[in-house]
């Protein structure tokens, strides 16, 4: 049964097609997924849908970008009438009611058809073309397809529309594809139906890749990302099973035009479970291919890393520049990506690591290096290390040294080091040395001024070490974290190794035992701050530092409680010796424990006691003062002259005053 409405396309690349509403609910947008794909960069990825009902069809837009118009009236939900105009973006489309059509436009329906043609011009053969091969080359309308098949039928055109694609793809000749033994990727030509099941662009990119016969390099598909300015699409194949300490090989035919830019790559993956890698972990990239007229043939090698025990192959395709809408008419600030043939191969050799110390190695993925790996043993530490700079589309290449205690990174031009912590090493701590001491961190944090990174505790403890104080910003990604750290340069030591450390940290530890049991408790305070400021990479020892602190700073606040309460005593009495017993016991305990919360505490106690005394000693002096004068006016007035002047000096050597 025919369907009753159907939509004619006015422009775009399916101008002429006649498409049917074939459900009750219809949607169609950029995205894959929907009941109709449009392939422009004005219309949404889920843009808008038909809903068919007892009363006809109405359209609703889904709060599309650059909206749903009617008779060029912008709307979010109408009821259609034959012949109405509905634009999606740029794409407009003629509604129609099959009810209303004159029969001689109706859809016809298309009879299944083959041929066998051949190009005596280029020796090339064509065997067996269905009807159905034709509109998944074509992409054209059912009505475009009867003309077609008369075409193929009558033979005279059939070679010259074979072999150049036909339609869109007239006058290029359609190259073989040509198969790759051992290749692991599925539809990797981009050929027939098989490609929603074998790959898939990132739902939260901006952008998409489709289907498309233009993008092909060879057969009659390839895939096209139309990008534009600032946007990026992601297209990832399924996942694939690889050997750790393996080579791989990935072969790509790639096209980028206008401004827009892309790369190939493979993302190791790794099964659920402690030790694994996660998706987006290590990219190992192909450089960038940018403003290339033909398809670009792209090689690269890859080392399988510790951790991994899947592999899929990545395509990005990104426009630099601020957000903004692009069609292929008009790609200013944007332009497309075009892929096809993409092969995955087991390589030939073992997998080596760039730098290995003990057991701890270093892997550098991509051509150019600008992903580095750390694993130890069969176990990744830490991934997806890479340097940013201020444009996206450059590389910024590791280089890497490796000494007696660690691995000196740097990828000069980036400004900053992003890296991403695996969840067991997160499990086992986080921390940091700056201007403010030692410093544990968790969740969601920001640090300013860091000069060292601790990541993880023990004999799996590694850090970040950098020459000033930089700036880290860190974000949970699940189980894992997520770290950006400001560096210029990007240059930092890795350090795996503590064995001198270790060493200091153990003496210190024995001087503050040694200082506490001598009840040198300043000392002993002294010596714990030292270690988690200087050399905390011991476990045990930071442990028994912070508890050690806590305890002796606790009892160093109860004891200036103690002359607190004291002092309080002193201010109601207004006694001037409990004032003058109160500081000198604030002073005792702040220089007891010195070095630590509790001297400064005890220094705003003696400040409190300072200005309350002088006050007190303020008022019993101008008390005296007073006393004294009605004593010298006594002795004046009885005339003893002698005494008189005695209290007189007296009152001026002491008090500074004279009658």
């Amino acid at each position: 049964m025919q369907d009753r409405f159907t939509l004619r396309f006015l422009n775009g690349e399916r101008e002429g097609d006649i498409v049917a509403i074939g459900s009750s609910r219809f949607t169609l947008g950029r995205r894959p997924g929907n009941s109709l794909q449009i392939q422009d960069g004005s219309v949404s990825g889920n843009h808008a849908e038909f809903v068919v009902d007892g009363d006809g069809a109405l359209v609703r837009d889904l709060g599309s970008t650059n909206g749903t118009k009617l008779a060029g009236n912008k709307i979010t939900e109408a009821r259609l009438a034959h012949g109405d105009e509905v634009t999606f973006g740029n794409i407009a489309v003629i509604f129609a009611d099959g009810q209303l059509l004159e029969p001689s436009a109706q859809v016809a329906p298309v009879p299944e058809a083959s041929a066998t043609a051949s190009a005596a011009d280029t020796g090339e053969v064509v065997e067996r073309v269905s009807a159905d091969m034709i509109a998944k080359s074509g992409k054209r309308s059912k009505v475009a397809l009867v003309g077609i098949v008369a075409l193929i039928l009558i033979g005279g055109g059939v070679a010259a529309f074979l072999l150049t694609g036909g339609g869109a793809r007239s006058g290029r000749k359609l190259t073989p594809v040509v198969e790759v033994v051992g290749n692991k990727i599925g539809g990797y030509s981009f050929e027939g139906e098989s490609i929603p099941a074998n790959w898939s662009s990132l739902e939260s990119a901006p952008a998409d890749f489709g289907q498309r016969g233009e993008a092909r390099a060879s057969g009659q598909d390839g895939m096209r990302a139309i990008v534009a300015a600032g946007q990026w699409a992601l297209l990832r194949s399924e996942s694939v099973g690889v050997a750790v300490g393996r080579r791989l090989e990935l072969t790509a035919r790639l096209r980028a035009r206008d401004s827009a830019a892309g790369r190939v790559g493979v993302e190791f993956l790794g099964d659920e479970g402690a030790g694994t890698l996660a998706s987006g972990s290590n990219v190992a990239w192909s450089p960038w291919v940018a403003d290339v007229t033909t398809h670009q043939d792209l090689s690269l090698e890859v080392s399988v890393p510790a951790g991994c025990r899947s592999a899929r192959v990545v395509v990005e395709a990104r426009a630099e520049g601020s957000h903004g809408e692009v069609t292929e008419d008009d790609l200013s600030g944007g332009g497309y990506v075009d892929v096809d043939d993409i092969a995955l191969i087991d390589g030939s050799g073992e997998a080596a690591p760039a730098a290995r110390i003990g057991e701890y190695s270093l892997w550098l993925h991509g051509d150019p290096p600008g992903v580095a790996q750390l694993t130890k043993v069969s176990r990744s530490i830490l991934g997806n290390m890479h340097g940013l700079g201020a444009l996206r589309l450059r590389d910024y290449p590791f280089a890497v040294t490796a000494g007696t205690d660690g691995f000196q990174l740097s990828a000069k031009g980036a400004t900053s080091l992003n890296l991403r912590v695996e969840p067991e090493t997160v499990q086992a701590g986080v921390a940091s040395i700056g201007t403010g001491g030692y410093t544990e961190l968790a969740g969601d944090f920001d640090a300013q001024d860091v000069t060292v990174l601790l990541l993880g505790s023990g004999h799996d403890l590694v850090t970040l070490n950098f020459d000033q104080g930089s700036s880290l910003r860190g974000r949970l990604d699940g189980e894992a974290l997520r770290i950006s750290i400001q560096l210029t340069d990007a240059e930092c030591e890795l350090q795996c190794s503590f064995l001198t450390e270790r060493t200091r940290a153990g003496d210190l530890a024995f001087a503050a035992r040694s200082a506490e049991q001598s009840g040198q408790l300043g000392e002993c305070l002294a010596r714990w701050n030292e270690l988690l400021e200087t050399v905390p990479y011991e476990g045990k020892l930071v442990a028994e530092a912070r508890s050690t602190r806590a305890r002796l700073e606790q009892a160093g606040l109860v004891e200036l409680a103690e002359v607190s309460s004291s002092f309080e005593q002193a201010r109601f009495f207004r006694l001037v010796d409990l004032y003058r017993q109160c500081r000198g016991r604030a002073v005792a305990v702040g220089s007891k424990y010195a070095g630590s919360a509790v001297q400064a505490q005890s220094a705003e106690l003696v400040a409190q006691i300072d200005e309350s005394l002088s006050g007190l000693e303020a008022d019993l002096s101008r008390d005296e003062v007073d006393r004294l004068q009605s004593i010298l006016m006594v002795l004046e007035a009885t005339e003893s002259p002698t005494l008189a002047s005695e209290v007189r000096s007296y009152i001026k050597e002491e008090f500074g005053e004279s009658n």
